[in-house]
Order: C-alpha cells, then structure tokens, then sequence
C-alpha cells in the first residue's frame, strides 16, 4: 500500500504521507503508474457484499480521470484530503457521493480528481 483512500471522513495530509506497506500486484492486476490504496472507512459501503470496506485495497489508473457515470474515483478534496467517491451525472452537472446514504454528497469543482478504481480487493482475499 502507498497511501489510505478515506471512505469516510478525509484522510489529513499528514496521515496520509505515511507508507503502509507494499504487496506486488499480479500481472492481471498491473496497469503502468498504477496507485495502489487502502480504503479508510465505510462511506463506500451500502450494506451490499460488494461494497467497499474499510482495510480493503483499491488499484487506481492515474491516468483515468475523466468523470463517467457510476465509476468509482479517488478525490482530493480541497482542503480535507483523499477520498473515494462514484461519480453520478444529475442533469447536466457531475456530483461525487458515496455509497453509503449517510454521507453527503461533493460537487467536483471541490476536488481534484486523482483517477479511477479499476480493481477493489477485500480484505483479507485476492479476487
């Protein structure tokens, strides 16, 4: 791991800066300038079995950063840190909400996209 995702409350820059470890990724996992984070709470999980809990790991693709609907991405949010969030067009603007109904949801014009999620792993499991 080379940093924590919050899915939750964000994750401060110091907190952040620290590395937590370090597990290769396999060949079908690897993508060039991959991210490889630690999730940091339960925003992101719904109650679904294929939510994101916290201590599971997410692989992210840098250079994947243009909003699609219903993707997953990792955010820094000005001022309070990284943060995972699914992106959702309402009309004609983008909005970033967890999965998770009891955390509010960010406009992106508050964060910095860092890219998307292409691989969640559980806790504890390789898919």
């Amino acid at each position: 791991m080379i940093g924590l995702a919050s899915a939750g409350a964000p994750v401060s820059d110091e907190e952040d800066e620290r590395i937590i470890g370090w597990e290769y990724p396999t060949d079908s996992e690897y993508r060039p300038h991959m991210l490889c984070l630690e999730v940091d709470g339960e925003s992101m999980n719904n109650g679904d079995a294929d939510g994101m809990r916290h201590g599971d790991r997410l692989y992210v693709d840098p250079t994947d950063m243009q909003l699609q609907e219903n993707k997953i991405y990792v955010v820094h949010l000005h001022g309070n840190g990284i943060v995972v969030k699914r992106a959702r067009r309402l009309g004609t603007d983008w909005w970033l909400f967890s999965d998770n109904t009891d955390y509010k949801p960010t406009r992106p014009d508050e964060a910095t996209v860092i890219g998307r999620v292409y691989y969640h792993q559980p806790r504890g499991k390789r898919l």
